[in-house]
């Protein structure tokens, strides 16, 4: 029945054919909207949209004024600006003015090279200080230097020695190895030294300034020299250094400022005299070290050759003392007026 309702309507449009595989044609365009079509054959939009016209730019409205622009204000009504008349200066945090520090490294030319510092006698003493230092602690031997050995290079470092007032106190020459030569699992294994905490220095400071306890300073000579050196380590001699030949040496038998494992070395044999007298390592921060008595306590912290002791307990503080000085070469600074950290002071 649909199929036949299909068919009438198709002949109602001017279709021709019956539909099975036949050509179909048009004997005219039909049109959706003719009523001779069933209901469901008609097409009815359910929306239908109209394009609405543009507004004109011409239209818009005109503006009835043109804005003001603002008069600029009188200058009789200007109000006057007041400036200061305080002279500023820069703070004196520390106690002293930092003028003679800056003065002292200005006025002091400090060498680069080995050719400069030997036009110097100041310069020259320093380096036989420093050469007399090593052959008393018996930092090596002269060898010559084996086939399969690549020995590391060495140079002189220069500086000087300020006291607590910014004033020259000495002249240093620094012999030190070039370990950025040196090789891992050959020349070195381990080369973590722990330092004392800026935190930790400045409590222990605070405490002791708050309990009028003494404050006394040490500066370890030659620090770096005084553990013996584990690893088999050849060294290039530095220049002006008298050697028996081109082909020697020296075996390092102690640490040397420059090595890569010298700071752990130094302080693993300081920390290990410590114990030895019965002091306590501080588990917060490796580089403080305690000491308790009946009669009070001792405070000693350590960072890298700077030492400072403190504490209740005199008798220990003065033993401990001669227990060091004979253990280690220590220079007695005195009472503690500014604790000097590099180029830094508290």
């Amino acid at each position: 029945m649909i199929q036949q309702m299909i068919l009438q309507a198709l002949s109602t449009l001017g279709i021709s054919g019956s539909g099975d595989g036949e050509e179909i044609s048009f004997s005219k365009v039909p049109s959706f909207d003719d009523e001779c079509l069933p209901s469901p054959l008609r097409f009815h939009p359910d929306k239908v949209y109209t394009r609405r016209q543009g507004t004109n730019a011409t239209t818009l409205p005109l503006l009835q004024e043109p804005i003001q622009t603002p008069a600029p204000a009188s200058t009789s009504t200007q109000l006057a600006i007041r400036r200061s008349t305080r002279i500023s200066r820069p703070p004196d945090r520390y106690g002293f003015s930092h003028s003679s520090y800056f003065a002292t490294l200005s006025s002091v030319s400090i060498p680069t090279s080995y050719s400069q510092a030997a036009k110097q006698e100041c310069w020259r003493q320093a380096m036989k200080e420093e050469l007399s230092a090593l052959k008393q602690n018996q930092t090596w031997v002269t060898v010559p230097c084996p086939s399969s050995v690549k020995p590391i290079g060495s140079k002189w470092v220069y500086s000087i020695k300020l006291k607590a007032d910014g004033t020259l106190d000495r002249y240093k020459a620094r012999l030190v190895a070039l370990g950025n030569r040196q090789e891992y699992g050959i020349d070195y294994d381990e080369t973590f030294a722990p330092v004392a905490k800026m935190t930790t220095v400045r409590t222990i400071l605070a405490i002791a300034t708050s309990q009028s306890w003494p404050l006394f300073q040490f500066d370890v000579k030659n620090a770096f020299l005084h553990d013996d050196l584990k690893e088999e380590v050849y060294m290039r001699f530095p220049p002006g250094f008298p050697k028996p030949s081109e082909d020697h040496v020296a075996l390092l038998k102690r640490s040397l400022y420059g090595l890569k494992q010298a700071p752990r070395a130094w302080f693993d044999k300081f920390k290990d005299a410590l114990l030895k007298l019965q002091f306590q390592q501080s588990p917060y921060d490796p580089s403080l070290f305690l000491h308790h008595t009946s009669t009070g306590i001792t405070i000693l912290l350590v960072y890298v050759d700077d030492i400072i002791i403190t504490g209740t307990d005199t008798a220990t503080i003065q033993d401990l003392q001669i227990s060091l000085h004979q253990s280690f070469h220590m220079k007695d600074l005195g009472l503690c007026n500014i604790f000097w950290i590099g180029s830094s002071s508290l």
